[in-house]
Parts: C-alpha cells; structure tokens; sequence
C-alpha cells in the first residue's frame, strides 16, 4: 500500500502518464514485438521490394535490400531495452555511490574520486571501447561488452554533478546537526544527502539512460563505417542505433528511401520521450514539495494572460566582484596544487592506454602490424616524448597531421559546449520556474527529442536538405582546398563557413543535456527556505530566479561543462565522418581503420590532455565562483570584502 501510495504521482501526473504510456509501448514492442514481426518473405520477394515506400503490405517501407523496416524494428526492440537498461543501471550505481560519497565526505575520499573521475573523463569513447572489446571477447560476452563500453564511459558525468550537489549540502544546518550528536557518517549519507538528493538522483536515472541509447547508436553507427574493423557494436541491424546507422550508411535520405531512416529514428524517439516524461512523475515522487505547488496551480481555473517582462537591468560595480575573484587566487592555486597529482594521473593512464592500444589491437579488432621492441624501453621513450608535450611521438609525419586536423575539431566542440550552456542554462531555469507550464513542457519536450536523436542521424538531415538541397552551406573538408592553414583573414572565413553546419548540429543535439540538466538543479533549490524568503519580500520573479535559484543551479551544472566536452569531443568522429570535415575525429576514424597507430596514439594522448586542461579551467572557475569551497577564513575575508563595497 505504502509502495502504490509513494508512485501515485505516476498516474496523477497527466504529463507523467504519457511518458509510462511510451514506456509501456516499448516494453510491449520488446516482449511481444517479435513474435508478431510480419517478417521478410522469400528472397523473391525481397529481391521485388527493394526500396519500397510504406504501402499495406509494408506498412514502413523496405530498405534497398528488400528488407521489411518495421520487421527490423519490432526484432531489435528486445536487443535495444536490453543494453540500454544494463548500461543505465551500471553507470547509476557507479555515479550514485562515488558521486555522492566525494561530496559528503570529502577529504582522501573526494580526491581519490575525483581522480578517477578525471581519469576516466580524460579517455574518449572510442578507444575506450575499443579497449574494453579487446579485454571482454565479443564472440562470447557481446551484449555484456556494449553495456560495459556504455556504462562505464557515461558514469562520470552524473558522479561529478551529484559530487557538485553534494558539496553544497555537506555545509548545510541539518548535517551539521546530525554530525554534531554523533551521527556516523554512514548513516548520514544514506538518511541525510540521499533523500535530499533523490530528486536528481531521480532525473539522473533518465539522462543517464538517453546517453547510453545515444551512445549506443554512435557505436553502432561507427562500427557500420568500420566495416567490421573495430568490435563495438553491432552491424546486423539487431538494435535500432544499427538499423538507423545502417540506413546512415546506406544513404537512404540521399537516394529518397527516407522510410528506411525516419521509422528507426522514431522508434529511438519514442523511447527517449517516454524516459523524458516519465521525470516529471518521479521529480514529484522524489520531492513532496512539487506536488503541493501542482495542486496549487491546477486550482487556478482562470489563470491571468500576462505579457512577459523584461526583467529591469542593474547597472553594479564590478569591482566587489573583481576583488572577490582576487580574493579567491591563493585558494584557487592551492586548489589547483593539490589536485595536481590527479590531473598527472589521469594524463599518465591515458598515455599508458594509447601505448598498449597496438598490443589490445588484435584482440579489439584494430587493423595495426604487431609492435616491436622492448616493452619497457619503448614505455619510458613514450612517456618521455608526452611529458615534454612531443606529441608527434618522434614519428615523422604525425606531428602534421595532428597539428592540421586537431585545432579544427577542439574550436568546433569547444564553441558549441559554450553555446549550449548558454541557450540551454536560460531555458532550463525558465522552464523550472514555470515547472507543469506550457513553456515547461515544449521546452523539455523539444530539446530532449534533439538530444535524443544521435547526432550522426541530425548531421544526416543537415546533409540532407541546409546543404545539398538548399545550398546554404558548403559540404566537405574544414576549409577551402585551393587555401593552406594560415593566420589570415582569407583562411579563418573559409574555416568558419565549413564549420557552420558542423557547429549548428553539434549545439542543438547537446542543447536537450543542459536544458533537462539545468531545469532539473533548479527544480531541487526553487522551494528552499531562501527562495521562499525572497518571495516573501516580493522581489520580482526574474531577480530571484537568476539571483537566488539561477545561481545555485547553475554552479554544480558548471562542473558538466568539462564532462560534456569530453563526451562530445569522444563522439566527433562520427560527426566529422557524415560531414566529411577533416577534423580530429576524421583523421581518428581513418588512422584507426587504416591501422595508422602512431597518428591513433598521437590523438588519443592530444584529446586527453585538452580533456584535462578543460578540467583545470573549470576546477578553477569553480573555486574563484563558489564560496562554499573556500575555507571559512578566505569566506570571511570575500564577505568583508563585499560588506565594506556595499557600504
């Protein structure tokens, strides 16, 4: 009875409805959908359908070998549940217990894991499966392989938010009380951080499971272009991330067969949409405050029609926000000094991975000719070459071609990751604060349909209809051919008109992350006692939201920052691949299926250490920018500070 009253929300919550509506369909296609698949026909029959569109007979169409779409679709749906529910539940457990640990115990605990963390942050997808695939035998474990590829390269994000919010909780009054009469620490995590941080725990769970399914189809789509080269995910369309890939491959939407494409896709939006709103119910569940303001809202019969206003603009100083960051400088480089040996650590495993990455070769599948010489001796030379940031390895060539494609591919992803934050944080705080409201709903809904959808599948439409139908922007390579890399205006114009398209895909698919990862922060801080006392004093709705909630929602969403450049920066092979744009991830996807190891080690090594110097410049903006990290003597300093300006 206690269990059935705690999931009411899921059934009251018309919004939450619909998601286990689209869940329950999924669940049922998985169960029931193969029995019921129509099947293929004889091969006469295939051989005569080639290409069909949707009719009665083959209600989504036929792909250019004959085969029965919706066919596809119903038998993969077991395969698809399957590997994304696994990696989902690896990679919530790892976060939950590492994440929430760090932040509330901190000390040796919180180094320690935040230096897997980093770790672990510091590798790409890519090798990393690879890795994994050479280590677990796909002949024997291959939907255990996939579920280990996914879960353990998606956990870190979700542990170094809910690390973020855990910070903040550890300084506040009711800790402090429960340690003060001696409660174990133990005890404190699981009675005092857990229930105050179930909402987003609760949200973890679901964008955890939209970037394994994302991540899924990337796989997927990568071992297509492998042309079974690599061992990592499937090519026989037994998911639908391969049946999608498969009709990418194809170049269905090219030739017109857009059946062969749209009804896999739907089918990956339909799960997505289900896990999206299927939130709202468990937010309310996690949170009993949400459901008191739904019942307060859904009493307004009549509510009024305003027009939005501009919130009134205030011109401040900056100099008590300037003196607060210098301020913060000592406790910045101590901060930065002590977690050195974490940003060493991570550099150092990745380098180690990208020099045994030709031993695993044959075991992942990697075409490479077989290492030679000493073992030990060719270690020290590779680390010594790294250490001095010879990233050319002393191999001639490479140096070239990782210095001409490299930089392209670090712009791209870094100016997407800050447009994003920017579009989505805005989106996300409004669309909380109007949580159960039209905006609310289109808001998540839109977005997380864009996140959902891989991003090989968007650049495939961008292809489509902006650039080969449209002429809008220019196809191939990273800038004009008749043009050399050069520091002159000619050059940086063609560079940003080839990086137009690539950039406008790479923001809306990672657009969905921040507006759901913002929106669901905010949730968990607009009834705090400080917003309330702010609504008290009837301070208009704009300064509170970015003033007070915006503020403390916005602060743990910054440590995703590094997390989503390192899981986009990993994922741009594929997106460099459909566009052919002759960035870093294009030169990885070709040195790689070449078996060109030293240009693969080389970019390994350079992405994990921009990887790692985004993590330095967002540990430092975290302490300059957050006052709870600073030791109470430097918080009291940075607050007489602002004291005497606004005096």
């Amino acid at each position: 009875m206690t269990i059935a009253r705690s999931l009411k929300p899921l059934l009251t919550n018309r919004t939450a409805r619909v998601g286990v509506v689209l869940l329950t369909l999924v669940l049922a296609a998985a169960v029931v959908g193969p029995l019921v698949a129509p099947g293929n026909g004889s091969i006469f029959d295939m051989l005569g359908a080639r290409g069909a569109p949707p009719s009665w007979s083959h209600p989504f169409g036929t792909t250019i070998q004959g085969l029965d779409v919706l066919t596809l679709v119903l038998k993969a749906a077991p395969l698809t549940v399957e590997l994304v529910a696994g990696a989902t539940a690896i990679a919530l457990l790892v976060a939950v217990v590492l994440g929430i640990a760090a932040g509330a115990f901190g000390g040796r605990v919180d180094t320690a894991v935040s230096g897997v963390t980093a770790v672990c942050l510091a590798i790409p997808m890519l090798p990393l499966a690879i890795v994994i695939a050479g280590i677990v035998p796909k002949q024997q474990h291959a939907a255990l392989a996939t579920m280990l590829m996914i879960g353990l390269g998606s956990w870190p994000a979700e542990a170094r938010v809910l690390r973020a919010q855990a910070l903040g909780l550890r300084n506040t009054d009711f800790v402090a009380s429960a340690t003060a009469i001696g409660e174990s620490r133990m005890r404190i995590l699981f009675f005092e951080f857990v229930p105050n941080m179930a909402s987003r725990v609760a949200a973890g769970a679901f964008f955890v499971a939209i970037q394994a399914m994302v991540a899924l189809a990337t796989l997927d789509f990568l071992a297509s272009l492998s042309r079974g080269h690599f061992a990592l995910g499937d090519t026989n369309g037994a998911t639908w991330g391969s049946v999608l890939a498969l009709a990418q491959t194809q170049e269905a939407l090219l030739t017109g067969a857009w059946w062969a494409f749209a009804f896999p896709a739907l089918a990956l939006l339909v799960l997505a949409a289900g896990l999206v709103l299927t939130m709202y119910g468990f937010e309310e569940i996690a949170d009993p405050r949400l459901r008191t303001s739904r019942a307060r809202r859904s009493r307004l019969r009549f509510p009024a029609v305003r027009l939005p206003r501009l919130p009134q603009l205030e011109l401040r100083s900056p100099l008590p926000g300037l003196r607060s960051l210098a301020a913060s400088a000592p406790q910045v480089g101590r901060h930065l000094l002590g977690r050195l040996p974490i940003y060493g650590g991570a550099l150092w495993v990745a380098a180690t991975i990208a020099y045994v990455l030709p031993r695993l070769a044959a075991r992942g599948g990697l075409p490479s000719s077989p290492a030679s010489g000493s073992f030990w001796g060719g270690y020290a030379h590779f680390l010594r070459e790294v250490a001095t940031l010879h990233l050319g390895l002393g191999v001639p060539g490479v140096g070239g071609v990782l210095s001409e494609s490299l930089p392209f591919s670090l712009a791209l992803v870094g100016t997407a990751t800050l447009v994003a934050f920017a579009i989505g944080g805005v989106v996300g705080l409004v669309a909380a604060w109007r949580r159960g409201g039209a905006m609310d709903g289109a808001a998540t809904a839109a977005t997380a349909v864009l996140w959902a959808t891989p991003a090989f599948a968007l650049a495939g439409l961008a292809v489509e209809f902006p650039a080969l139908r449209w002429h809008l922007f220019p196809l191939q390579w990273a800038y004009d051919l008749d043009l050399h890399p050069a520091w002159t205006w000619q050059f940086a114009a063609s560079a940003f008109r080839h990086a137009q398209l690539p950039l406008i895909v790479l923001v809306v698919s990672s657009l969905g992350l921040w507006t759901l990862s913002v929106r669901a922060l905010t949730v968990s801080v607009v009834n705090e006692d400080y917003v309330q006392l702010a609504r008290a004093k009837g301070l208009s709705s704009a300064r509170i939201l970015f003033r007070y909630a915006g503020r403390n929602a916005l602060l743990p969403a910054l440590t995703a920052f590094a997390v989503v450049f390192s899981i986009a920066i990993g994922g741009i092979p594929a997106i460099e691949e459909v566009f052919s744009y002759s960035g870093g991830g294009w030169a990885l996807q070709q040195a790689a299926m070449s078996g060109n190891v030293p240009v693969v080690q080389a970019l390994f090594v350079a992405i994990a250490l921009s990887v790692v110097v985004v993590n330095v410049l967002i540990d430092a903006a975290q302490v300059a920018l957050d006052p709870r990290l600073r030791t109470s003597r430097e918080r009291g300093a940075v607050a007489a500070t602002r004291s005497a300006a606004a005096t």
